[in-house]
């Protein structure tokens, strides 16, 4: 699989890491590769929602920084802010991070997916836009 993996990205998907077309081909189920990642990068796993964000840091940053660079700061009852990353290892991401939590943060991985969803909802919510989230009972969240 690593190796079928390496000739897409080298054939197709130039700009996409390896763990990108692990997941994408499904090679690996993307629960187990965040995990692993997790695991490799010593930092915690963390897949974000409407109700684990810290609005009140949220509010600290721009909506389109936080669109741009795939970081969420979320509470998990410690003193430093927990901040989920799509890549925790992007420098770019983590100095845009440095400049509105200062240096009392520390990162976490995210599942790429479910950042940019949460981050979405984020958006409709302070445009007022209501979305449909379950189809089975219609019910709508805004």
């Amino acid at each position: 699989n690593l190796k079928a993996a390496f000739n897409i990205q080298q054939e197709t998907e130039k700009n996409l890491k390896l763990g990108e077309i692990l997941e994408k081909y499904n090679f690996i189920d993307s629960k187990v590769f965040y995990k692993t990642l997790s695991i490799q990068l010593g930092c915690p796993l963390h897949n974000p929602s409407l109700k684990s964000i810290d609005r009140n840091l949220l509010a600290k940053i721009p909506i389109k920084l936080v669109q741009e660079n795939k970081f969420l700061p979320v509470r998990d009852g410690s003193e430093a802010t927990l901040v989920v990353f799509d890549d925790p290892l992007d420098e770019t991401k983590q100095n845009v991070a440095k400049q509105y939590f200062g240096r009392n943060w520390k990162p976490a991985i995210g599942d790429k997916k479910r950042i940019r969803e949460t981050i979405q909802l984020l958006v409709n919510e302070a445009t007022g836009k209501t979305i449909d989230l379950d189809t089975k009972t219609n019910q709508k969240y805004s």
